[in-house]
């Protein structure tokens, strides 16, 4: 269904306008996935334009152009309806008619500005019903909101996550998507109509990249400023996901970002423009991709050549102690590593109430991770460790000079670049030792899960130790017995089907 509404174009002040006018224009979207404009020869200043918007104790001169916008709405109603199928151009070229003339005559329209970004959009006002009396229509001015846009209610969720002081990784992962969904926005229109000034090729597109601490989509403004929610629908996601995995990204990368978008739509959708959009998030609609989960763990043979490698510098011995620390410690991962502090001694046992990354949310009573402190651990918390600690200190010097009421993003950034230098030495490492080049902390933790559950251990054991809330995140972890046990186990049946039956029983 094609809407349409009055918007200002506030970018430039134009010359033959009063100062502080700017013009008027009928949108209509979406026309081939954007938006299309048409001048209107009307102008108002800002202030107006608010008083416009709400229609209460409008002077004489603004009721004047209150009625001839309901005029252009009723006649852009009428040849909407009249062009069945609807043709942009058929529709542009009697609509500049009319303005031009006051008739839907013949009259040649003039060419629109395609990449107009309209920074407030004014709601569509409603036509009255006729009067039989004097077959005269009355205009009654209905606000019927136009859909509110994408970066604005990005903003806004970003902002109230700030306010509550969520995890930095929460309030990026908001950003990311969002910046994502526009620069393939950007894309989009620039593969659809734009050529690019400069001169490169048509289609051309390079990669917005939003600096780290601008709010999302602020980035490329003139583009959020046309980019509605309703413009997101099934075949947009479609074509997203195959943008996004054409670029290199897993289909559980995608997934993530597209929950972010979901939730973003939901919150759109209860904004007074947003209530007739139709949600695209459906069983029967669009479909959010599921990563293939692969899970990733080594054998207690494969580790063991990782235990008894014989580091070539300082930087592969750091990684590949930090490596089997975190298999030893219960697979906990980097940042509730560099987290520990003198105060969680106890005895012979390092004790965790909470992973730093459940910490917010815990709503029931989870056993903390007890970590035993074995010869190992203890060696490498002696190579690597703070040497003068106070109870409060951190054990190892990841967080060094960050204090207890450190940020949450500070504290992130310091243990994104410490496990980004473990995994790469670590890359080395697996080249040489012939394992599989993406050995990283992830692989350690899906490795202790693992060669718990293939030693006889429970999923809840695992479940426990872990740290997780439930026993199907826990599931997550476990990877499949190995290749040679399934073949043991084969022959094992087999056996015993050809033995005898007394042997065999």
């Amino acid at each position: 269904m094609i809407r349409k509404s009055i918007t200002q174009d506030t970018r430039y002040q134009l010359k033959k306008l009063p100062k502080g006018n700017f013009p008027l224009k009928l949108q209509l979207y979406p026309i081939n996935g954007k938006q299309e404009y048409c001048a209107l020869n009307l102008s108002v200043s800002k202030k107006q334009y608010q008083q416009l918007l709400t229609g209460k104790k409008l002077p004489q001169d603004l009721m004047e152009v209150r009625e001839k916008l309901d005029e252009h709405l009723r006649v852009a109603d009428r040849l909407m309806k009249q062009l069945n199928p609807f043709s942009w151009q058929e529709f542009e070229r009697q609509f500049f008619s009319y303005i031009e003339s006051g008739d839907t005559g013949e009259i040649e329209a003039p060419t629109t500005v395609a990449n107009l970004a309209p920074v407030v959009s004014l709601p569509p006002m409603a036509m009255a019903e006729v009067s039989s009396d004097n077959k005269k229509e009355c205009l009654a001015p209905v606000i019927v909101l136009a859909p509110p846009l994408m970066n604005e209610i990005a903003w806004e969720k970003i902002k109230e996550l700030e306010k509550d002081k969520a995890p930095a990784s929460t309030i990026d992962g908001y950003r990311t998507a969002c910046n994502s969904l526009l620069a393939f926005f950007q894309y989009q229109e620039l593969q659809t109509y734009h050529v690019f000034r400069s001169g490169r090729k048509r289609g051309h597109v390079s990669t917005p990249i939003l600096p780290e601490y601008l709010p999302a989509l602020r980035f490329l403004a003139s583009y959020a400023n046309r980019f509605t929610v309703d413009l997101i629908n099934v075949n947009f996601l479609k074509s997203y996901q195959f943008w996004m995995e054409s670029r290199g990204n897993a289909a559980a990368t995608v997934g993530i970002y597209l929950r972010n978008i979901r939730h973003i739509f939901k919150r759109a959708m209860k904004k007074p423009g947003g209530k007739s959009m139709e949600y695209p998030f459906s069983r029967d609609g669009y479909t959010i991709p599921i990563g293939n989960n692969n899970k990733r763990a080594l054998e207690v043979e494969d580790i063991r050549l990782i235990y008894n490698y014989n580091p070539q510098c300082v930087q592969e011995q750091q990684a590949r102690d930090f490596w089997l620390l975190t298999f030893l410690s219960n697979g906990i991962n980097m940042k509730d590593i560099a987290l520990l502090r003198e105060a969680n001694y106890e005895d012979d046992l390092i004790v965790i109430k909470y992973r730093a990354k459940i910490v917010r949310n815990v709503k029931k009573n989870i056993p903390p991770i007890i970590i035993l402190l074995s010869d190992q651990i203890q060696q490498i918390i002696a190579r690597w460790g703070t040497k003068k600690r106070t109870a409060n200190s951190y054990i190892f010097p990841i967080l060094a000079g960050l204090g207890p009421q450190a940020e949450d993003r500070e504290i992130r950034k310091r243990v994104q670049n410490f496990t980004r230098l473990v995994n790469n030495w670590m890359k080395r490492i697996a080249v040489k030792l012939g394992l599989p080049p993406r050995l990283t902390t992830i692989v350690a933790r899906h490795s202790f899960a693992s060669n718990a559950v293939w030693s006889g251990e429970s999923t809840e054991f695992v479940m426990e130790s872990l740290g997780q809330t439930s026993l199907a995140t826990a599931q997550n972890y476990i990877k499949g017995l190995p290749d040679k046990r399934k073949k043991d186990y084969a022959q094992k049946i087999a056996a015993s089907l050809a033995a005898p039956l007394e042997q065999a029983s």
